[in-house]
């Protein structure tokens, strides 16, 4: 053996000398002590100090260096079993709640605060026997003191939370106050009562809120914000009567400022708006309702007053502004039905205004309508409206035959028509000497259909809708046509009648103001219209007709008028190759000494002479409507 491995082995078997010594004086100390700890249990165990007992045993029992006593501290440690739960419930609560806290996770925190709070209870039900030492236990692990300081530092993150808001204008996130509602008033550490001092911080942030939301001017998420706010409270059961308070009086400074500014169009959305959010928020009353109640009778009192005035525009205006807040369609309709009465263009109008309408008629109870309109336009068309007492139109249109720049006037005729299907009849300015052209339709779903058109001297209605046309263009002068419906609902000309009564042109004077006929020999025409001669007497004749002279029958009426007959008379405008004209070409007829015309056959002294031409005589006067 060398000297050089002779010197390791023996550094080697000190090393293990000073371990192996190492040892046994740590084994001896671990010994002592654990029996020092059975001592110590036992001590406390004797003056029932079971927490210091529970605590040295447990000491003990985890000294495995030797074995002592093992099965006696078994037995007292299963005797303290319930100490040394409470102790591990209680170090495990706080490990639990330390966690949240460092984190500052409040519904961890909160949820690990609720089970320490259940264990607690059980712990108190459970056993009965470590009343006194449960307590111990709780006051020396410092929990509540935990608890204190923890909650404090949550309420003043929550209260910083709050005040971020205000300063941000974020309003999107108040789990802080439903954070703070949770802290249990003992850990609040605040002046006064829990109750008092969140009333006061949450008035003071929601007036803040509210406040500016009403002024930045969205009515709508103003309110929206106090109904969120309300509720919020409301599902925590937290009494914020201040909410409704501050809503109100926001909503009741704009509107007043509305009603001052006179902007109905802001009135009422304003007032729409609250009213919807009162319904919200279930509240019963409440003075603004009555504001807005007040206000809107006011304007319907101002409108009324505009519809008397004949301002009908304006009053719509207003009805139909209120009409969102209070139903305003019998006001609307009873106004158009007044507006269309006034001028019964408004009923066209309302439905087109682009249109430019001719020859407008209105009336009332006619047409299935509480109001109707006929009209046309420049391009032949027929328009009916017809409005019904809420205000509604309906528009009928259709083409016609007349053109619109001869229609004189339009009319509904009753007499031949039916509620169900009414007739028109268009008035137009003649092509002939007739009167008018008189034509009639029926008004159809589809349109108009022609029924009769003719030009007369006028018509009327007979038994069975039968139209009477006197003087229908198409027959001589003094004749009434009757005209029926056919079963296609057009009329037929079906009878014709004369209104003249054929007479002796001789005794016209004994048919005064009576409509007759006779035949006459016409011997001169002048600018008063021509001279006849009936058997033995001259008679005047007038009318606006195409004198010429020869024999016609007359149509007409003596009126009683007579007028002097002198050589000038029938002189002017003579056709000189007339026959039996008073004057031919260069010649003049002979006169007598009156100075009356004589027939250039025989002389007012001849016995042939005609009987009423004699000195200053005069001849009656007929006035002709149809010259045949």
């Amino acid at each position: 053996m060398s000297i050089i491995r002779l010197f390791a082995l023996r550094n080697l078997l000190i090393v293990a000398c000073a371990i192996a010594a190492g040892l046994a004086i740590y084994k001896g100390i671990q010994i002592s002590q654990k029996i020092h700890a059975v001592q110590e249990a036992d001590r406390y165990y004797a003056q029932q100090k079971w927490v210091e007992a529970e605590t040295f045993y447990q000491k003990a029992n985890t000294n495995t260096s030797i074995h002592y006593q093992n099965e006696h501290i078994a037995n007292r440690l299963l005797q303290l079993l319930p100490i040394t739960d409470w102790k591990q419930t209680v170090s495990s609560s706080q490990q639990q709640l330390q966690s949240a806290a460092s984190t500052q996770q409040f519904q961890a925190y909160m949820t690990a605060y609720k089970l320490w709070q259940q264990q607690i209870s059980e712990q108190q039900q459970a056993d009965q026997r470590y009343t006194v030492q449960y307590k111990q236990i709780t006051n020396e692990s410092k929990i509540n003191e935990q608890l204190k300081t923890d909650f404090q530092a949550f309420r003043e993150l929550f209260e910083a939370g709050l005040q971020h808001n205000i300063q941000k204008r974020n309003y999107t996130d108040e789990s802080d106050k439903w954070n703070l509602l949770m802290i249990p008033e003992k850990y609040l550490a605040v002046k006064g009562t829990r109750q008092a001092y969140l009333n006061t911080l949450f008035k003071t942030y929601d007036q803040t809120k509210l406040t500016r939301l009403a002024a930045a001017g969205d009515f709508t998420a103003f309110l929206e914000q106090a109904r969120i706010t309300w509720e919020g409270y409301h599902q925590h059961n937290w009494s914020a009567t201040w909410v409704l308070t501050i809503a109100q009086n926001n909503a009741a400074t704009i509107l007043n400022k509305d009603i001052t500014s006179q902007q109905i169009s802001n009135f009422v959305t304003h007032a729409q708006r609250f009213n919807q959010w009162v319904t919200t928020v279930n509240l019963s009353s409440s003075p603004v309702t009555t504001t807005i109640n007040n206000e809107i009778a006011s304007l319907i009192r101002e409108a009324n007053t505009l519809v008397t005035a004949g301002q009908y525009q304006q009053a719509l205006d207003i009805y139909q502004a209120l009409q969102p807040v209070q139903d305003m369609t019998t006001l609307i309709g009873q106004t158009k039905l007044a507006w269309a009465s006034s001028d019964p263009l408004y009923v066209l109008q309302s439905s087109n205004p682009s249109l430019t309408y001719q020859h407008v008629v209105g009336g009332t109870n006619g047409l299935n309508a509480d109001v109707y309109t006929l009209a046309t336009d420049s391009a032949n068309h027929l328009y009916i409206g017809r409005m019904t007492a809420d205000g509604a139109t309906s528009i009928l249109s259709g083409e016609i035959a007349q053109n619109a720049g001869q229609i004189r006037t339009l009319a509904i005729v009753n007499t031949l028509g039916t509620p169900d299907q009414p007739v028109i009849e268009i008035q137009s300015e003649p092509s002939g000497d007739r009167t008018a052209l008189y034509s009639f339709y029926a008004v159809e779903n589809s349109g108009f259909r022609a029924l009769l058109s003719v030009e007369a001297d006028g018509y009327t209605i007979g038994d069975n809708q039968t139209i009477q046309v006197q003087n229908p263009s198409d027959l001589p002068k003094g004749q009434t046509a009757i005209y029926t419906r056919n079963e296609d609902g057009e009329y037929t000309r079906t009878e014709t009648q004369n209104e003249y009564t054929s007479i002796d042109g001789a005794t016209l004077t004994s048919y005064l103001n009576e409509p007759v006929s006779f035949e006459t020999n016409i011997v001169s025409v002048d600018d008063q219209g021509a001279i006849a001669l009936v058997g033995e007497q001259y008679i005047r004749l007038r009318g606006a007709l195409n004198w010429a002279t020869g024999t016609f029958i007359v149509s007409g009426v003596f009126r009683g008028e007579f007028e002097p007959f002198t050589s000038s008379s029938g002189s002017n405008e003579t056709d000189p190759s007339a026959e039996n004209n008073f004057s031919t070409e260069g010649n003049t007829v002979p006169t007598d000494e009156t100075g009356l015309m004589q027939e250039p056959d025989y002389g007012v002294d001849t016995p042939d002479a005609p009987a009423n031409l004699d000195a200053n005589v005069t001849i009656p006067v007929f006035e002709v409507e149809s010259l045949q």
